[in-house]
């Protein structure tokens, strides 16, 4: 089997994976009633994960803009 071919099967398998996971968070989250979405939670997770962080740096473990973590910060404060 040539390394093309065995990339390819990895990265099916992880894509695959993914979606697997996408899916039991959405299914946590609808099961819990909640208001948040997908997006604040991950930033929930990476949070636990990692503990307290500045903003700039949840920015950089979400792969987001500083602008975007505040802003989803400022609406996950004004959940509770």
């Amino acid at each position: 089997m040539s390394a093309a071919v065995v990339v390819d099967e990895f990265t099916d398998a992880a894509l695959g994976l993914s979606r697997a996971l996408v899916g039991i968070a959405l299914r946590t989250l609808a099961a819990e009633s909640s208001d948040l979405t997908l997006v604040q939670f991950r930033a929930l997770a990476t949070l636990s994960d990692h503990g307290s962080q500045r903003v700039a740096d949840l920015a950089h473990l979400l792969g987001v803009n500083s602008s975007t973590a505040t802003r989803m910060s400022s609406r996950l404060r004004r959940k509770g």
